[in-house]
């Protein structure tokens, strides 16, 4: 099933568990439906429990800048010969490079999510939030944060906003 079209209704959890899924879901539309819908499926006094990969300042190197001619837009180089946009947190994999290439049965440019970036074909594939943006997009979406921990802030486990 695919996550970002879970049903809004039906049985309520008292626990949901995202283990590494969360930075594969790369739109903000698709973001907005996964949380929409745990939000909608756990109890009242229920747990959504994320294990997520985070951004590693170790891995970006933001003085490597490559420059789309077309669109102007500046991306760093990221963990070798990726790409992270740095203003939406997205990274983008070469095709060539990709662990998707073997299943191009086409053009890339007919891929959704592809992208080309200074005369090369790259695939959005993660997206890397630091512990602070991942807590304030938890928050945005209407989770209270009630422990977020490890080296990166990837482990986070919240619960639906109540109103006052």
């Amino acid at each position: 099933m695919d996550v970002t079209q879970l049903p809004m209704s039906g049985v309520r959890y008292d626990l949901v568990v995202d283990s590494f899924c969360l930075q594969g879901i790369v739109l903000d539309g698709d973001r907005k439906s996964v949380f929409q819908a745990v939000r909608a499926r756990l109890k009242p006094s229920g747990d959504y429990s994320i294990s997520t990969a985070m951004y590693n300042s170790t891995c970006h190197h933001p003085a490597d800048r490559i420059v789309d001619s077309v669109s102007g837009k500046v991306y760093h180089r990221y963990d070798g010969a990726c790409l992270f946009d740095p203003t939406s947190d997205v990274f983008y994999e070469p095709f060539s490079d990709s662990k998707y290439d073997h299943r191009l049965q086409e053009s890339p440019g007919d891929y959704e999510g592809s992208s080309e970036i200074a005369g090369k074909w790259y695939l959005l594939t993660r997206r890397y939030r630091t512990a602070q943006g991942l807590r304030a997009e938890l928050e945005a979406e209407g989770f209270n944060i009630v422990l977020q921990t490890d080296e990166f802030g990837e482990n986070v486990l919240c619960k639906v906003a109540t109103d006052s």
